[in-house]
């Protein structure tokens, strides 16, 4: 090779090929191997859905989110490069951020970046061509594509396939569905806290569990919807993608409850024979907190870390480290909540550090015991990292001082001089008002008040001035304390709405007799839906009778509380009107049903007076005009006379009414 010339790789996604080349020509296609590289992206592990629906004209890929204040979906398709493909069994891989699929019709497996662009790594070896394959979710560790396949004859859903999405040949190995009556599985979704997979049996029409191919469904109830599509949010919240009434085309969003399986719908979306949704719903949570913050030379304080695992799996062999001030020395590993791997550094060191960590789901803690020696006055900080997720998730990550709102700050620990704390300030009363404490502020060798005390807290029945002196290692502490007349106890009642009809809303507040500031517990039984448990003056929805209870708590941790009954009236009532007048002035122009806020119409038809059918709509609110009957059919303005309607209400706590009845057309 000259001076002059440098091999490259010809291809960022070939094998390696000898070429000789200028060496301004090798720099020029790197930096164009580069920016392609730049050019193909993944998708982040975001808030975001992502929904493909599809029918016989092909697929749509959408990026979804919904709107906090309103709860509506704000949307944006992302244009397919292969728009004609059917897609299904839609997944979102951690490992490497794309979107992995099955093509429903040739069997090929899919994957897709951000720009809607489709590789074909094709069909899975092993994987039985001759099933039908709906649903998909890939697994926590973005390693594997599961899916089930289903019979074409006898439409039973009879494989779990797992299929390997490291390499080709992408080899799928399978399991049999185990259940006690024949299933028909759409979707699949996978808990990010529990790892559970959740999937919808639409032959059965209700919520399930699925593990190693065995099917879990006697928790839940059947219910009248079905979804096409299922995935969760990274609060574990599970949404639904399907049709309200059972039907085979699917465009309603839902949330499920995951605890009775019964669903309730919020928003419109695309139509689609078929539908599936994946998310990155996985997260985690990395604090580390210091108690306490404030601390005098030759005294103890506790750290704590928590790292919160909602990414769907336990991750295994990650890095752990923390580097504390000179000075602070760990004393003991008081608290763990699982094995700690390989503790390379940690007691008698001013250093903890683990490798071949493991992080498993839920709460991980880890608690030290540190010693501050004599250092000088001054803010010491510190702040924990630990390495080792996969690439979506972030490789490394530091600690987040949970008690700030500041996002992933450090922590500090003051060290004070002993001027600077006062006893005043340690000042608490009895929440019965009988009795004040004072808590010395400082751990200390001995503890000597001025009535003959010698605990850390002094408890005193009488007001006065009392004295503390105590001895550290390090110094002699001396302060003193007035103690005043104790507040009132804590007491506190509810104001609230007496009677409401079914689905009005109402408001309770707490009625405090002295000021101060306060937390609120607000919770509710019976049929009375509170909008805010923590709210002073929380909004609620009355469905059925029943009460409201606060439990109030003022700075120093006292409680009171109070509830209050409310009797909601359920008469449920709908007006429809006798005659309606669709002659062009404005008035009684179109008849529709009337009734309460909050109620639903199954479907609404209008007949005349032989049974035939003229108008129908399905799934729309009570008191919508614009949707009602404008006395014509197929276009054309109807004669004068009597037609029957007939329609079915589903009220806003869950009852259904099917409602018949006549009334005039006048001209």
């Amino acid at each position: 090779m000259t001076k002059h010339e440098l091999y490259i790789r010809w291809s960022p996604f070939e094998p390696m090929i000898g070429l000789r080349i200028p060496l301004c020509t090798a720099i020029a296609l790197l930096f164009f191997v580069q920016t392609l590289r730049g050019q193909i992206q993944n998708f982040p592990c975001d808030n975001n859905f992502y929904l493909v629906t599809f029918s016989t004209a092909g697929s749509v890929l959408q990026k979804i989110n919904f709107d906090p204040n309103t709860g509506k979906e704000v949307s944006e398709q992302i244009p397919l490069s292969e728009p004609k493909r059917r897609i299904s069994c839609l997944g979102y891989s951690v490992r490497d951020g794309f979107l992995y699929a099955l093509d429903f019709d040739s069997r090929e497996l899919l994957r897709i970046n951000n720009k809607g662009e489709i590789s074909n790594l094709g069909v899975p070896a092993n994987l039985d061509k001759n099933l039908l394959y709906f649903a998909g979710e890939v697994n926590a560790l973005g390693r594997s594509l599961t899916v089930i396949g289903r019979d074409p004859v006898t439409q039973e859903d009879k494989l779990v396939y797992s299929i390997n999405l490291l390499q080709a040949p992408y080899y799928a190995g399978s399991v049999r569905i185990l259940s006690e009556s024949p299933v028909q599985i759409n979707d699949v979704a996978t808990h990010p806290t529990l790892g559970v997979l959740y999937g919808f049996d639409i032959r059965n029409r209700k919520l399930l569990f699925l593990g190693n191919g065995a099917v879990s469904s006697y928790a839940y109830p059947n219910i009248p919807q079905t979804f096409s599509a299922l995935t969760f949010d990274k609060k574990g919240n599970l949404y639904g993608y399907g049709n309200p009434s059972g039907g085979e085309t699917y465009d309603t969003w839902f949330r499920i409850d995951r605890s009775t399986g019964k669903a309730i719908s919020f928003d419109k979306g695309l139509s689609g024979r078929e539908a599936d949704a994946c998310s990155c719903a996985y997260s985690h949570l990395f604090t580390k907190e210091i108690t306490p913050q404030e601390v005098l030379p030759c005294s103890e304080i506790t750290i704590e870390y928590q790292l919160w695992n909602s990414t769907g799996t336990s991750w295994l062999g990650l890095h752990f480290i923390d580097s504390l001030p000179k000075g602070f020395t760990i004393q003991k590993i008081e608290k763990k909540s699982s094995t700690l791997g390989t503790v390379e550094s940690a007691v008698g060191s001013n250093k903890i550090e683990i490798s071949n960590y493991d992080w498993l789901l839920d709460e991980n803690v880890i608690r030290l015991k540190v010693f501050v020696d004599d250092v000088p006055p001054g803010l010491y900080k510190s702040q924990a990292v630990f390495s080792g997720l996969p690439k979506m998730l972030g490789t490394r990550h530091v600690s987040d001082d949970k008690l700030t709102i500041e996002p992933l700050d450090s922590n500090k620990v003051e060290v004070k001089s002993a001027k600077t704390l006062k006893l005043q300030s340690q000042l608490k009363f009895s929440c019965q008002g009988d009795s004040a404490f004072v808590q010395a502020p400082l751990l200390a060798d001995t503890y000597e008040w001025s009535n003959g005390a010698t605990t850390r807290t002094l408890r005193v029945k009488q007001p006065g001035v009392y004295t503390l002196k105590a001895k550290t290692p390090c110094l002699n502490y001396v302060d003193t304390v007035k103690v005043g007349a104790a507040p009132p106890p804590l007491v506190t009642s509810i104001k609230a709405p007496k009677a409401l009809e079914t689905g009005e809303k109402g408001q309770v507040e707490a009625e405090i007799p002295t000021k101060g500031k306060y937390t609120y517990l607000w919770q509710s039984s019976g049929g009375l839906q509170l909008a805010c448990n923590t709210c002073a003056k929380p909004d609620f929805t009355a469905l059925r009778s029943g009460s409201i209870t606060l439990l109030l708590r003022d700075e120093q941790g006292c409680s009171a509380s109070a509830s209050a009954e409310v009797e909601v009236n359920q008469l449920q009532n709908v007006y429809a009107p006798a005659a309606f007048s669709p002659n062009g002035d404005g008035q009684n122009e179109r008849f529709f049903l009337q009734g309460r806020e909050g109620s639903q119409l199954a479907f609404f038809r209008v007949h005349d007076r032989w049974g035939n059918l003229l108008y129908e709509q399905k799934e729309l609110p009570l008191n919508q005009s614009e949707t009602g009957w404008d006395g014509s059919s197929r276009g054309h303005p109807l004669p004068p006379g009597q037609y029957t309607f007939e329609s079915k209400i589903i009220f806003a706590d869950g009852k259904e009414k099917v409602l018949l009845g006549e009334f005039m057309l006048i001209r």
